[in-house]
Order: C-alpha cells, then sequence, then structure tokens
C-alpha cells in the first residue's frame, strides 16, 4: 500500500502547477485531488525516492522557506532540527555570528545527521 501511495504522490506531484504562499512563508502546491502540499516536502521525498517518515523534517539551508530548490534542503531529525535552530540563533543573537551556506551544509550533516539532497557539486547525494 505504502508503495501504491508513493506511486500516486509522485504522478501528483506533476499533475498540479497551481503554487501559493501560505503565513509562514512556505510555498504549497494546490493538488489535482484538492488538497494541498508543501512544496519542500514533495521535493525531498522525490529526491529521497520515499516517504518522509514521522519525525523526519525539511530544513532550508540558506533559511529562506521558499527557496525549494534540491541543493537548499535537507532532511533531518525533528529534534536534532529544534537543535540546530537552537544553536545557530544563539550564534546569531549572542555571538554575531553567520556561518557561511558551505559551513551549513558541513555541519547539517556532521554534527546533526542531516541528509543532502545534493552535494557540492551539485550531484545527487543519496
Amino acid at each position: 500500500m505504502r508503495e501504491i501511495f508513493f506511486i500516486f504522490k509522485v504522478l501528483n506531484f506533476w499533475i498540479s502547477d497551481r503554487t501559493y504562499k501560505n503565513e509562514g512563508g512556505y510555498v504549497l502546491v494546490r493538488r489535482f485531488f484538492g488538497y494541498d502540499t508543501f512544496e519542500h516536502r514533495d521535493v525531498a521525498s522525490l529526491y529521497l525516492g520515499r516517504l518522509l517518515v514521522k519525525g523526519e523534517v525539511v530544513h532550508h539551508i540558506n533559511h529562506k522557506r521558499d527557496d525549494n530548490r534540491p541543493e537548499n534542503l535537507c532532511v533531518m531529525d525533528s529534534e536534532l532540527h529544534e537543535d540546530w535552530h537552537r544553536d545557530m540563533d544563539y550564534l546569531a543573537a549572542d555571538k554575531g555570528i553567520y556561518l557561511k551556506i558551505k559551513t551549513r551544509r558541513k555541519r547539517l550533516v556532521e554534527q546533526y545527521g542531516g541528509i543532502l539532497l545534493v552535494d557540492e557539486n551539485n550531484r545527487i547525494n543519496l
């Protein structure tokens, strides 16, 4: 059943191109059968070749919620995602330190167990 749902999700991914932003700044896609999905979660599922499991979130590396390019997305555990934001908020607010994108990508993988969809050479990283 899970495989059938995933195939449906992949096919349905291409059926609709009507998108809009919600009040949080995330891009949602209006699907053919009348439901909406977050575009960044659809992109991550498509690149991973599977549905996201409970507790997985898709993080925007550059913190721009409407930038859903695969090279800007990282799949990670929700608790580690909260830790990431807490640590980055501390560095920014208390220390005035803002990490470069390359450094963020490296830390997300090495320290927070993130899965980058695309590596720094724009190769699918699975």
